[in-house]
């Protein structure tokens, strides 16, 4: 096996039910329980939040260093993560979406940064949502989703 990076993360309590204080490589962030959770408010991003908040910078990076290692021009890169749960399961993600609007690159470019064939050939649900120079990669989110249920459905048969 090849080298391992280690990364460490912890979580503490702060005395404050509901509350946590997270930190990694010296990096100190509060949490909060999900909202209205045990009756505590929710002041600071939850445990959920913060992960689709990484999803969010971890592929804004990728795309970005994508952009730079192929010489394609990227003007702006905004990447958004949405996600749905069930009240009756709020620990399980119903669905998570994650759309991207790229600046300066052509269609073409754009759809071979955010990886959209790869995604579509795995079978990934939710469509991505991409645009290069403001027009929608897939249609609108609609139609990509309707595809990917067609997929989801033949996976199923």
């Amino acid at each position: 096996m090849g080298d391992l990076r280690i990364i460490k993360a912890s979580a503490q309590t702060t005395g404050m039910f509901g509350r946590v204080m997270t930190s990694v490589r010296g990096q100190h962030f509060l949490l909060d329980a999900s909202g209205g959770r045990d009756g505590v408010p929710s002041e600071c991003p939850n445990a959920g939040e913060v992960f689709l908040q990484s999803l969010a910078g971890c592929g804004t990076v990728i795309v970005e260093s994508a952009a730079r290692k192929r010489d394609i021009r990227l003007d702006s890169l905004r990447l958004t993560v949405e996600s749905a749960k069930q009240k009756e399961h709020p620990e399980l993600y119903t669905w998570i979406r994650i759309g991207f609007r790229l600046a300066g690159p052509t269609q073409a470019e754009a759809e071979e940064l955010v990886g959209v064939d790869a995604a579509l050939e795995a079978g990934v649900r939710g469509g991505t949502g991409a645009r290069a120079h403001g027009e929608p990669l897939l249609g609108e989110r609609a139609a990509a989703d309707e595809a990917l249920d067609r997929v989801a459905q033949e996976d199923e048969d």
